[in-house]
């Protein structure tokens, strides 16, 4: 008798468990991954080991949603030599197309696609080429939430799936979160809510808001702002006639109450424009008369136009436009004294004039720049220069009012005219640009108009080339008519890849040629920089079929997208993006401010913003998507691309942006990064969520003190989270202290800045997971390995120090551009050290960083109230 087979003696198993112990303690299925799927639903991934020298199933290669089917039987057992023959057919096929999209790399590029594949969490970069999976692997953008927003008859939006507010939603914590605070009706600290708002005493008398009732201080900015959110939500439109009073000035000088009247939108030539903002009695040439500035203003303003912001909106000629304005208001002049007369002969000069007074606007707002101090310096400079000059005669805001009066005489709906057009045009980048006007919040209004002036031009046959035709005899409109279609087109990409919705433009629809200078054609005087503007319209170039194929993925409604296909056509986007598009580097070189270079550079950083930005949103779907489905090798690796795209992409075009030769070209690129910074930091708010809970869940147990002594991976992994929770709430913090300096002049920036500092204040309030919400405990996150937290919380913390560095920046005139080194990832962050030590306490930013600095406060806000405020008979 074999040993084995003695009586009383247990026979012991030859064959090796392949199971976790936990699972196997528990006598339950494991999917024989590191951390398995069971550990992960109950929240305990930290704990998942193997009795075993065994290897757990590699993510490469497989779903785990089909784990176990591949062989055609229900069974975990597979073939190894058919799964590793899987396998490398794969990595073959990935190999041949980075090669053939990389073979224009550097060696440092190529070191990080090398690098990207590895095992170690550290090698994981923003541009390192995405993992290949199952070809049966799917990705649903648009399942699992909704993107419909209804307020009752108020209000009604769709979002699109790479908006801020679709991942609000599709974030099963983010949503959690929105759901609870939306609950606690906590007003404007949340961006979007269902509810129908209750029309309130309070909402009415900040509805009724005036600059008298208003203080020079951060108080009255406040009430314009959030008399700004309630028009926004559709309150103003649910408010009875009787309770909206302004106060005006009779012609006695009494306080008089008149009611606030809707405006007309078919105001014609002789009648009365009723607003409440304006004396009742002025008929709108009177208007134009007074709000019109000094000769010596109006036309320097006009000249600095075509000298410098023309680049960036090059759609009038030079020449005719003042040709035509001069018959209106007269001859150029440099006179300090104001018109005498405003000569309005018929309709269409309502048209010149809005243009005219959308550009002075836009011209005030270009001398602003991001540096405080810039500012500050030029408002007290000794010498009597022409930009001190404009600044101390603003341009207020009613100048937009009386120009979209202007425009709404012309039956635009029903009529074409270029001219007419062009007004609308520029009304429209107004809108995009301008800080009061918060575009981008929800994105629905620029959808919207976005579309209308496409098709309007549509019906101008600005999407013909006019070389095909005889009757377009005229080189300068022939040549202004491709700027202004090209810019559509671009315009129409960018916002389309910014939110998900679906583009007006298809590249059939359309013939016209990129924009070129020829012989009589150009529509500027100065031709160097006529040749500057029209280059820019082939920045794209090549680059927009490849960026168009993703987003007609994304805008697959009724298929679900091939995740294979995506990553590796975002290999190829990366790789443009980079090549192409960053300009980083070149920015800092810069010696001198050549504006025609630095034009070059700020069109392609607003590009290459832009497709980070939609690229962060891209791979946040994907992050969801395997978190799903407890993949959470292939979860993490999203996740950390998250960060490194935060870190080496996003936030060293901010510290240019505040400090550096992008400064004074915050008027284009500024609602660029404020989108930009807005994702980002949802990305801080989703992990925070994730992490408290857990830590929160492991400080309930009974035996937590217990356990952190005795345990030494439960330990491990406690203060892990605690360091990383520190982390990502002061990374939190600080961006959304960037946002209220952003806040004090864009109205965009103020209302993230209250939601995002009440949401994360609540978070460390830890009030979200002491109580019992529905369903949060059926949600699993953040299931990964000691070296993945751990790195992840050096990126995390990275990131905080290098926001750290803008925020506390101390900035002067004195000093030249700063140079915020390295713009990857450090060899500090991604090394294998112990838990990062979090930074100081955060204390108060440098004077100069204040966001309720009380210049800027003042200089901005009266700007902004007099968009509420009815105009004196001065004109003031």
């Amino acid at each position: 008798m074999s040993p084995s087979t003695e009586p009383g003696r247990v026979r012991k198993r030859n064959k090796p468990t392949l199971v976790c112990t936990n699972c196997k303690k528990r006598k339950i299925k494991c999917d024989r991954k590191m951390p398995c799927s069971s550990c992960v639903k109950m929240n305990a991934g930290f704990s998942c080991s193997y009795e075993t020298k065994w290897r757990s199933v590699s993510f490469e290669g497989r779903s785990p949603a089909l784990h176990g089917s591949e062989n055609g039987s229900g069974s975990n057992e597979t073939n190894p030599l058919k799964e590793e023959l899987s396998s490398l057919k794969r990595k073959l096929k990935l190999l041949e197309e980075t090669l053939s999209s990389h073979d224009s790399a550097t060696p440092e590029e190529n070191s990080r696609i090398t690098g990207s594949n590895s095992d170690s969490a550290s090698s994981i970069h923003s541009n390192s080429v995405n993992p290949v999976v199952s070809d049966a692997d799917l990705l649903d953008l648009y399942g699992g939430y909704t993107s419909l927003q209804v307020k009752g008859n108020i209000r009604r939006v769709n979002y699109g799936p790479l908006s801020w507010a679709s991942l609000m939603r599709k974030d099963p914590w983010l949503n959690v979160l929105w759901k609870y605070v939306d609950n606690k009706q906590l007003g404007l600290t949340c961006l979007i809510t269902q509810k129908v708002p209750q029309i309130s005493q309070d909402a009415i008398n900040t509805l009724n808001t005036d600059r008298s009732e208003s203080t020079e201080s951060k108080q009255g900015n406040e009430e314009i702002f959030q008399k700004k959110a309630l028009e926004n939500e559709g309150i103003d439109e649910m408010v009875p006639f009787k309770s909206l009073t302004k106060f005006t000035k009779n012609s006695n000088d009494t306080s008089t109450k008149i009611l606030e009247n809707v405006n007309v939108s078919t105001v014609t030539l002789g009648k009365t424009l009723f607003d409440g903002r304006c004396n009742p009695e002025l008929q709108l040439i009177e208007k134009i008369k007074m709000i019109l500035p000094k000769k010596k203003v109006l036309w320097s303003l006009i000249d600095r136009f075509f000298m410098k912001l023309y680049l960036h909106f090059p759609f009038i000629d030079e020449l005719d436009f003042k040709k035509e304005l001069s018959k209106i208001i007269g001859p150029v002049s440099y006179e300090d004294v104001p018109f005498d007369k405003v000569k309005i002969e018929k309709k269409l000069d309502l048209a010149i004039i809005a243009i005219c007074l959308i550009l002075l606007r836009l011209t005030y707002l270009s001398l602003f720049s991001n540096r405080n101090c810039v500012n500050v310096h030029r408002m007290n400079s000794s010498d009597d220069n022409i930009e001190k000059y404009l600044l101390e005669n603003s341009i207020n805001l009613v100048n937009i009012e009386v120009a979209n009066s202007c425009i709404e005489c012309f039956q635009y709906g029903r009529k074409s005219n270029l001219t007419v057009f062009q007004a609308l045009l520029y009304m429209r980048l107004y809108r995009s640009h301008a800080p009061e006007e918060g575009d981008g919040v929800d994105g629905g209004d620029s959808q919207v108009a976005t579309a209308m002036l496409i098709q309007m031009a549509f019906s101008l046959g600005l999407n013909r080339e006019p070389e095909k035709f005889d009757n377009c005899l005229d080189p300068k409109i022939n040549n202004m008519g491709r700027k202004i279609w090209h810019f559509l087109v671009r315009s129409d990409f960018i916002h389309c890849y910014s939110v998900g919705n679906p583009t007006t433009i298809h590249l059939s629809h359309f013939d016209t040629k990129i924009p070129f200078l020829a012989e009589g054609n150009s529509n500027l005087v100065d031709l160097e920089r006529e040749t500057a503007a029209i280059r820019s319209f082939s920045y794209l170039g090549e680059s927009l079929g490849t960026l168009r194929k993703v987003l007609d993925m994304v805008m697959d409604l009724n298929n679900g997208i091939p995740i294979n296909e995506l990553t590796q056509k975002l290999n190829v986007v990366e790789r443009v993006a980079s090549e192409v598009f960053n300009v980083i580097e070149s920015i800092r070189k810069m010696q001198s401010t050549n504006d025609l270079t630095l034009f070059g550079y700020v069109v392609k950083s607003k590009i290459f913003i832009s497709v980070k930005s939609s690229l962060l949103t891209l791979y946040y779907h994907l992050y969801l998507h395997y978190e799903k489905l407890y993949n959470n090798e292939l979860s993490y690796f999203y996740l950390k691309k998250m960060f490194a795209i935060i870190y080496e992409d996003i936030l060293p075009y901010l510290f240019e942006l505040l400090y550096g030769n992008l400064a004074n070209s915050g008027l284009t690129l500024n609602p660029s990064m404020e989108l930009a910074l807005h994702k980002s930091n949802q990305v801080n708010l989703s992990c925070l969520a994730r992490v408290n809970y857990l830590r929160t869940m492991m400080e309930s147990k009974a035996d937590h003190a217990r356990r952190l002594q005795i345990d030494q991976a439960y330990n491990s992994h406690y203060y892990r989270f605690k360091s990383l929770s520190t982390n990502l709430r002061r990374t939190g913090d600080l961006i959304t202290m960037i946002f209220e300096r952003f806040g004090t002049r864009y109205y965009y920036a103020w209302r993230v800045s209250k939601a995002h500092s009440s949401l994360f204040k609540f978070l460390g309030s830890n009030e979200l997971f002491t109580k019992s919400i529905p369903g949060i405990k059926k949600l699993h996150a953040f299931q990964f390995t000691a070296e993945q937290l751990e790195d992840l919380d050096s990126v995390v913390h990275a990131i905080g120090k290098r926001v750290e560095g803008a925020v506390f920046y101390e900035d002067s005139v004195d000093k030249a551009p700063p140079f915020e080194k390295g713009t990857g990832i450090s060899p500090s962050i991604s090394a294998k050290s112990e838990i990062v030590t979090p930074y100081s306490s955060i204390g108060s930013p440098p004077q100069e960083s204040r966001p309720n600095n009380q210049y800027i406060d003042q200089m901005w806000l009266s700007m902004m109230a007099m968009k509420f405020d009815p105009v004196d008979s001065e004109g003031n």
